[in-house]
């Protein structure tokens, strides 16, 4: 019995009895856990709403000239209508499961889910713009506007790990994880990286592209170069951005004449800088 003993004493050990050894788990690198109080979800809101809608809560329900595409609640979440090519990703249904996740029953008859947009055209949704469900739609908006943002931030957290599986080269995925996290641990850095995310995406996605050129998070955290965190991280951001955005207006296609659009986008970024 006592050999017994002292034979599974040496298999749970870590030394070596005839060639087993014990095997010592391996700690994997992790993604910290981004987190925000109801009270900053908030106010990261009202920023994004200003920013989307201008504060009007009229274009919580929108359709912008020139896109073939809704866009939904303070995040402007895309909702395509049926047959439509998605250019872009379209992100309004994954918010709707998300608030019922969190226990927000939809407006009976006036969303479904499964379904895509039920305008199928920019007139039809902007003459439904004062119509009953329209109204109702956007009362349910106006409601759940922290859960929009508490969506956007589970969409930010998921969206580094996606971001590196595009990345080759090993130094380059630190260089990103570190611009990253250095925008994360700035004061309001989660409305940046939010807001920058919701506003033109992941930038991994070679449809969303002028001519090989994306415009995304990814391109402009490999674009900042800097090390500290707070004022001076904002800065290299806002920097790098508008780099970024200003090379995708000169490789848009002429009809696009995103250059009406680029003042604006610019101003947007320099919210980022703004103390809140």
């Amino acid at each position: 019995m006592a050999i017994l003993f002292w034979f599974i004493f040496l298999l749970i050990s870590n030394t070596t009895l005839y060639g087993v050894k014990r095997k010592i788990p391996v700690k994997r690198p992790v993604i910290s856990h981004l987190k925000l109080s109801k009270q900053d979800a908030q106010k990261i809101g009202q920023k994004i709403l200003h920013n989307e809608c201008g504060g009007d809560l009229e274009k919580l329900t929108w359709w912008n000239l020139g896109e073939e595409f809704a866009s939904m609640g303070a995040i402007h979440a895309i909702w395509y209508p049926k047959g439509v090519n998605q250019k872009f990703k379209e992100t309004f249904p994954s918010l709707l499961l998300f608030l019922e996740s969190r226990g927000k029953k939809l407006p009976e008859g006036i969303i479904d889910i499964s379904k895509s947009c039920p305008w199928q055209s920019r007139i039809e949704f902007m003459a439904s713009l004062q119509s009953k469900k329209m109204q109702k739609l956007r009362a349910f908006l106006v409601d759940t506007i922290d859960l929009q943002i508490a969506f956007a931030l589970q969409r930010l957290e998921k969206s580094l790990p996606q971001l590196l599986r595009f990345v080759v080269k090993e130094s380059q995925k630190n260089h990103i994880k570190q611009q990253f996290y250095r925008i994360a641990r700035s004061k309001n850095g989660l409305y940046v990286l939010i807001d920058y995310l919701n506003f033109k995406g992941e930038g991994s996605d070679p449809l969303c592209s002028y001519h090989g050129h994306r415009w995304g998070l990814l391109q402009v955290l490999e674009g900042m170069n800097g090390i500290k965190v707070g004022s001076e991280a904002l800065e290299d951001f806002v920097r790098s951005a508008k780099n970024v955005l200003s090379t995708r207006v000169k490789c848009a296609p002429p009809e696009r004449d995103e250059a009406r659009w680029l003042q604006g986008w610019y101003n947007r970024l320099d919210t980022y800088k703004e103390d809140f």
